[in-house]
């Protein structure tokens, strides 16, 4: 974005992205950094956009516990599928530098813009799931939680990343669950799976 105009240091930059993340949760965060600097090209816009959904990941951690916890689902026969938004290269990057590639049975990437319902469907029919045996896990209640309860499935929401900041606005935003960090999520499929035998 500053390469493209936006007047500012990269450190007073990153600060204000975090900063306006935090406080306008569902807007997008490349806008409102141009707003802010009072920058109205458009081409501003779209280089932060563009460098945040399409850059070169050298190397990714994934988050403490998640590989052990794919594990531990796929040892029990329990499917683990992505869907994720973003540029499909570097997705796939991330996920293959994190680990996490090998213990996903499938991935499915959909544009940042695009809403993650209609993948989220496809991605159950593809695997013949109905929504009383998917479970939608994510952070963002505007994205992975309302999708899920639109399509009727289990949704669990991490309390972690950009998407936390978020407050529910409507019942359709409300999680089932809502977990700390995904060492959780094994608790949290257990008591479901419970449920359904119950």
């Amino acid at each position: 974005m500053i390469a493209a105009g936006l007047p500012g240091s990269l450190e007073e930059v990153t600060r204000k992205r975090i900063d306006l993340a935090r406080a306008h949760p569902r807007e997008p965060v490349d806008v409102l950094v141009a707003k802010f600097y009072e920058v109205t090209d458009p081409a501003v816009v779209e280089a932060g956009h563009k460098a945040f959904y399409n850059r070169r990941v050298r190397a990714l951690d994934p988050f403490e516990d998640a590989i052990m916890v794919l594990k531990s689902l796929a040892s029990d026969g329990i499917a683990c599928l992505c869907v994720t938004a973003g540029h499909p290269e570097t997705q796939q990057r991330k996920l293959e530098l994190s680990g996490l590639a090998e213990h996903l049975a499938s991935v499915c990437v959909v544009p940042p813009a695009d809403p993650k319902e209609d993948a989220i469907a496809e991605v159950m029919r593809l695997n013949d799931l109905t929504p009383e045996e998917t479970v939608v896990i994510g952070d963002r209640i505007d994205r992975e939680i309302s999708a899920a309860r639109r399509l009727g499935c289990w949704a669990v929401r991490v309390d972690h990343g950009e998407g936390r900041f978020a407050r529910p606005q409507a019942p359709e935003e409300q999680a089932h669950y809502t977990v700390p960090g995904v060492i959780a999520l094994r608790a949290v499929i257990d008591d479901i799976e419970d449920s359904a035998a119950g």
